[in-house]
């Protein structure tokens, strides 16, 4: 998909009210769906352009860089044993088991097999199908697909009620 530009012809400016998405013809909804992955992309590339511009000292009115905090984490010279001191709890306390996921789980047996000498792709075959006994994978939120897309569709209102 192509993006065709009319969004920037004269001056391109924020808008000043988005429409409401019930306004909006199905056609329209559709249309901007199919849009929606060019439109991240584009936006994506003017945050970086901004942010290079930025960095190389050029003035941008209304925006500077800023530096988030990500989410706490232990000091590099924290060991458990000092966290568990400054607590005044068990040290066995301070620590957690947590099982692997299923890809590290397959991953481990993958480089046993091949450790033991099975070829890499039969390797990596047993591996998938054994750790395959032990999964499964949870259907997740419904979300749009197109026409092409060769998972079933999820009956409509229309489907559910058609025989009744």
């Amino acid at each position: 998909m192509v993006f065709d530009g009319e969004a920037l012809e004269g001056e391109v400016l924020p808008p000043v009210s988005v429409p409401e998405v019930r306004t909006l013809s199905v056609q329209q909804r559709v249309n901007i769906h199919l849009m929606a992955p060019v439109i991240r992309a584009f936006f994506t590339a003017v945050d970086k352009s901004l942010e290079n511009d930025i960095h190389a000292g050029v003035p941008v009115p209304l925006l500077h860089m800023v530096q988030d905090q990500g989410d706490r984490k232990y000091k590099p010279d924290v060991t458990g044993a000092s966290l568990a001191r400054l607590l005044d709890i068990p040290e066995k306390d301070i620590y957690t088991t947590k099982l692997i996921t299923p890809p590290q789980a397959q991953e481990l047996v993958y480089k046993r097999l091949r450790a033991n000498k099975v070829k890499a792709k039969v390797a990596e075959a047993q591996a998938k199908d054994l750790i395959a006994t032990v999964t499964v994978r949870p259907l997740t939120k419904p979300k749009l697909g197109l026409l092409t897309d060769e998972r079933v569709a999820l009956p409509t209102v229309t489907d559910v009620f058609e025989g009744e």
